[in-house]
């Protein structure tokens, strides 16, 4: 995701060098005492810093997320960067049922939301929706398909709106013209294309945040 968000947002005349410092299953506790991620953040030159954590620690964990993204964005904010907490998505209902004996996803959608738009505010932090455009296209298209079949990592569909969100995030802009090829091999029709960039700027809408929005 990282690089189809660069070349979106490089096409968008914002050319971006994207890094990512991630260990598969860790929250953002453990990347605070590794230490790895936060000399990135005072050594790198950055813009923008998207915080994310574990999948499940949100719900399980809330105040832990919320203090970890106070201590990140508090080191962003000092080296003259952008944090940026990314508010990601639910399971799916075959994930959720396995892990925790229940599908209620928008239950889950719902406690990851809360975290985040807490640790956000709290921290001072830019929020990236893209867990609630994702949820406006489960409910309304759900035959479109956006996860791996983990039911937790998103497939090139659920990346590209995971870009699109994070370009609108830090840009003001959803432009669903741009590079859509970078969603692989699946080919977006028009209504998909429409249905993204509408899922985008009506969680920007709810938050009472601005993106413009071009399909033409």
């Amino acid at each position: 995701m990282p690089q189809m968000f660069a070349a979106i947002a490089t096409a968008q005349g914002h050319p971006v060098e994207a890094e990512r410092v991630t260990t598969g299953g860790w929250s953002l506790n453990k990347h605070l005492k590794a230490q790895t991620a936060m000399e990135r953040v005072r050594t790198g030159e950055w813009n923008f810093v998207v915080l994310q954590d574990r999948s499940d620690n949100p719900v399980s964990n809330p105040q832990d997320t919320i203090d970890c993204v106070q201590t990140f964005a508090e080191a962003i904010q000092l080296s003259g960067a952008k944090p940026v907490v990314y508010l990601t998505m639910a399971y799916t209902e075959p994930k959720l049922s396995k892990t925790y004996g229940s599908s209620d996803w928008e239950g889950m959608q719902l406690a990851l939301a809360s975290t985040y738009r807490q640790a956000a505010e709290q921290s001072g932090s830019l929020l990236a929706p893209a867990g609630e455009a994702w949820a406006i296209l489960r409910r309304e298209h759900p035959e479109w398909e956006l996860h791996v079949g983990d039911g937790s990592h998103p497939n090139p569909l659920g990346s590209y709106l995971i870009a699109l969100t994070m370009t609108a995030t830090m840009y003001g802009e959803v432009d669903v013209t741009l590079l859509p090829e970078q969603v692989g091999n699946a080919h977006l029709s028009e209504a998909q294309l429409a249905a993204f960039a509408d899922a985008v700027g009506r969680v920007f809408l709810h938050g009472k945040e601005h993106a413009s929005l071009n399909r033409e």
